[in-house]
């Protein structure tokens, strides 16, 4: 899975691929734990540009990762979802709960709001 984040002004940008995000839901919650330790963050944005489909592993990656960030009183937001996508999250409710915008540059501006 390598690294697949970046830190900067107290936000952390999650990139995921197809790869990185199915069935990886252990690895990834540890490695969000790790930023968490290590980091000063106040938001995390998440950015699913690659990911042409999420499935129910992808659904509970995400999931998981809001859970630990809603705890520690962090910000998550979604970004860059395909239609595809925003179907499942519509479908699901999720996007009742989570904060999806179209484009990383919205992201950013909520984090700062």
């Amino acid at each position: 899975m390598g690294r697949l984040y970046e830190v900067k002004d107290g936000i952390c940008f999650l990139n995921f691929d197809r790869n990185s995000i199915m069935n990886l839901e252990t690895k990834v919650h540890r490695e969000v734990l790790s930023i968490l330790e290590n980091k000063t963050v106040h938001a995390f944005v998440v950015d699913l540009e690659l990911i042409s489909s999420l499935d129910s592993s992808g659904i509970g990656t995400i999931m998981s990762i809001f859970k630990t960030l809603t705890d520690r009183r962090i910000r998550l937001i979604l970004c860059n979802l395909t239609e595809k996508n925003q179907k499942v999250f519509k479908l699901t409710q999720l996007d009742q709960i989570l904060t999806i915008v179209p484009t990383r540059t919205e992201a950013i501006a909520l984090c700062h709001d």
